[in-house]
């Protein structure tokens, strides 16, 4: 039987809400003034606004469930070098000798003495287990002398193309850069099945309370895990929730040489997107390639790769009917990479991405408008990191970055998403800090950016929904419209009238193809 829901309902396809919304074999048949005389289930949201589910089209749920089970650092649960280190010391204590210490999410910048730990410090702490701790924003790490050591790492290594080991005087700091993390990584022992199969339904979970319905996975194949397999399997039992697409990392595909093979029960809700490739490091980490110099040391960032490198990723991914996404946060680095998707015209047409998009220059936004290039975009990233941003890039570059309305007023389609967990928030998926920040151009210090990036709500609930699906190539979902899937979130604030800063983290209701995926509230039918 049809269920109707009773409310205020945003399709997001006009600028008043409808009263109602029927359902129907996980599909949305009707979205309008409510329709009497006809025998059907009903559910009053009694007062509840309802919102078509965000897609998070730039996620790491594996990383994002790891990270619960690990020493988790982001602010503020941990804010000063010191309470750092003893979180370090108080895990290393449960745990048997040799046992890894892991774990993330800290930035830096925001202590009091904003500085990295140094290997001293590390070994002090870390007793007789090797550790490997990385920032925020995944592209710096930090690791201890037994670390190092296991990985082979010394004085007189060589750093990899794309990374670096970082010395002071000749001596190694414990830091890794860009890809001299993996050098340590691909020491840790591969976590216990049961381990990743409770981490990726964790990240289900907390997506679904975030009103998160539809994800990408854009790093599937960083390592000897094979998410495919975890999400498989996650579906079968039900403890994954969301639609979700992969990504796999380019590097990955041209070791193996072919495609994962994802079973036939499962398609409809896991699907192979596409290929992605890094073209430099992060903004926060002052690794992303730039024109001008960072502030704090001069250096300019790494670039992974070169343009040839480029254009032989965007050439593989349209040979396989796959989509390309380049993670560009440089300007350095995003010219570079539209320059070398230019090169397949009107061809590559929706297939290509630039993700995250700090700091577009003049020339990178027409390149993108004239050759269909998409963007996809953190607004949470200068929320919550700025005093990093501050650092590197000074007052002026940082309050022109994420030009979000200049992109959009050129046709360009930009999606929001969180990048969850790499973020040095506390809540990385949750999508109103985004938004907020998008409409808002207000920091979480209370710093504004230049306001005349600012978006609408409407358009920024639009990005994080109906175009984040069509940025990705998502079918019939990100809209509350006849025909679409039953993905719809429920809350007890209203964003149009309270604004989306008033909004609270976790929605009442999650619902996907019309069922419960979470629900913080039970309301009857009759």
């Amino acid at each position: 039987m049809d269920l109707e829901f009773i409310g205020k309902i945003y399709t997001l396809t006009g600028t008043e809400p409808v009263d109602s919304m029927i359902v129907r074999d996980k599909k949305i048949v009707y979205a309008g003034p409510r329709v009497h005389g006809i025998p059907r289930q009903t559910v009053d949201l009694a007062g509840a606004i309802v919102l078509p589910g965000f897609v998070d089209c730039h996620t790491h749920p594996l990383l994002l469930g790891l990270l619960q089970k690990q020493i988790r650092t982001n602010p503020p649960l941990l804010n000063t070098l010191d309470e750092f280190l003893k979180a370090i010391e108080d895990r290393a204590r449960e745990i048997e000798k040799g046992q890894w210490l892991l774990g993330g999410g800290f930035d830096e910048s925001q202590w009091s003495l904003p500085r990295l730990p140094q290997r001293d410090e590390l070994d002090r702490v870390s007793g007789e287990h090797p550790l490997l701790m990385v920032r925020a924003c995944g592209h710096i790490a930090v690791a201890n002398s037994l670390a190092l050591k296991l990985a082979g790492i010394t004085e007189d290594s060589v750093d990899p193309q794309g990374g670096k080991i970082v010395r002071h005087e000749g001596f190694l700091t414990g830091e890794l850069q860009e890809s001299a993390i993996p050098l340590v990584g691909r020491c840790v022992p591969e976590p216990d099945p049961s381990v990743t199969a409770s981490a990726i339904s964790d990240a289900s979970k907390y997506l679904a309370s975030r009103g998160v319905t539809t994800v990408c996975d854009m790093e599937s194949g960083s390592g000897s895990s094979e998410e495919w397999d975890l999400y498989s399997e996650g579906l079968r039992e039900g403890n994954w929730k969301q639609r979700v697409g992969l990504f796999i990392v380019f590097e990955w595909f041209k070791v193996r040489g072919k495609l994962p093979l994802l079973e036939p029960g499962v398609t409809q809700d896991l699907k192979l997107l596409g290929l992605k490739v890094f073209a430099d490091g992060s903004i926060s980490g002052h690794t992303a390639a730039l024109h001008e110099p960072y502030l704090h040391d001069w250096g300019r960032g790494i670039m992974r790769v070169s343009e040839r490198e480029i254009e032989e990723a965007a050439s593989m991914a349209l040979s396989h009917g796959l989509k390309l996404a380049v993670h560009a946060m440089g300007d350095a680095a995003i010219d570079l990479v539209v320059t070398a998707l230019s090169k397949f015209g009107v061809h590559g047409g929706d297939s290509f991405t630039i993700e995250h998009a700090a700091l577009p220059t003049t020339y990178a936004q027409g390149m993108m408008a004239k050759h269909g290039i998409g963007v996809v975009t953190q607004p949470i990233f200068t929320y919550a990191e700025i005093e990093s941003y501050l650092n590197g890039l000074g007052y002026d570059r940082t309050f022109n970055s994420y030009p979000i309305r200049s992109l959009k007023e050129q046709g360009i389609k930009v999606a929001l998403s969180s990048d969850a967990p790499s973020t040095a928030h506390s809540d990385p998926a949750n999508p109103w800090l985004g938004i907020a920040m998008a409409t808002g151009r207000r920091t979480a210090r209370g710093m504004a950016l230049s306001g005349g990036e600012c978006i609408s709500l409407g358009e920024a609930l639009k990005s994080y929904t109906a175009i984040g699906a069509a940025v990705r190539g998502f079918e019939n979902c990100g809209c509350l419209l006849p025909g679409c899937d039953a993905d719809f979130s429920l809350w007890d604030k209203d964003p149009f009238k309270e604004g989306p800063a008033s909004m609270p983290g976790e929605a009442l209701a999650t619902y996907r193809n019309g069922e419960v995926i979470h629900s913080a509230k039970t309301w009857t039918s009759y």
